[in-house]
């Protein structure tokens, strides 16, 4: 298991895990214009720092991390007479050990001694400070919460607002399937009631193609049959026609 915060303070023989700051800040690289590369090693923020209580003063004993090809061409000063030890070039590895500096800090720290052999948290106290000098022991709930668990909660608040927008998303695509569905099936209802439903318009379009060509060629048929003798005949067009007929084939005259 990994740990969820890399700093570290030495206190009454033991090295603990500092897992929140309140009241003010400790020391970064920044302070030491080195602008370490985020990353996943050790942490995302690209660098770890020791501190210690000796005596009843806080320090900082050494801190690491790494910098980009051009941040290193930039190089390192010494801090406090310490010269950094140095490792790579892309990245640049960077370890200032032996610094004993002091800290101005005044605020609370809270710390936790390393996870147990079972993955279980350990009990956190709080260290107060002012001006960098040890002033007491202080309870869990005055140390404040563990940064680790407000960077949960930012990191659970944005998944909830993403998956909230999400299924806002989800919602909306979902009224409009059921709308265009409505609709298709309101065409579908009034196309059965009128006969549509199974012609398309080009088949309507060929039906009707179909049934002049059939009177047509009915007309020419009847043209070329021979009329009886006894035939009535158009009085417009002098037509023969049959004795039932009530228009005229040809002309269309009512008789």
């Amino acid at each position: 298991m990994v740990e969820e915060t890399l700093d570290t303070i030495f206190y009454k023989g033991a090295t603990y895990r500092i897992t929140s700051v309140s009241g003010g800040y400790l020391p970064a690289p920044v302070w030491y214009g080195i602008w370490p590369l985020s990353g996943d090693w050790p942490d995302t923020r690209g660098y770890q720092m020791w501190f210690a209580v000796e005596g009843a003063q806080l320090v900082l004993n050494r801190f690491n991390g790494r910098v980009c090809a051009k941040e290193a061409e930039k190089g390192f000063q010494p801090i406090d007479g310490v010269s950094p030890n140095l490792e790579g070039s892309a990245p640049a590895s960077f370890d200032y050990p032996e610094l004993h500096l002091k800290v101005e800090f005044s605020g609370i720290l809270g710390i936790r001694l390393p996870r147990t052999e079972d993955d279980v948290p350990t009990e956190k106290i709080g260290l107060r400070f002012e001006k960098g000098v040890f002033r007491e022991e202080v309870g869990a709930g005055t140390a404040g919460e563990d940064d680790s668990e407000k960077v949960r909660k930012v990191w659970a608040e944005q998944k909830h607002t993403e998956m909230q927008a999400a299924n806002e998303a989800a919602a909306e695509f979902e009224a409009r399937e059921k709308l265009d569905k409505e609709f298709q099936e309101s065409v579908a209802r009034y196309r059965q009631r009128t006969g549509q439903e199974q012609k398309s318009e080009k088949a309507q379009e060929e039906e009707m193609a179909a049934a002049m060509l059939a009177l047509k060629t009915l007309k020419e048929e009847r043209k070329k049959a021979p009329a009886p003798a006894d035939s009535p005949k158009c009085p417009s067009c002098g037509s023969s026609l049959l004795p039932s007929s009530k228009f005229c084939p040809e002309c269309g005259t009512k008789l």
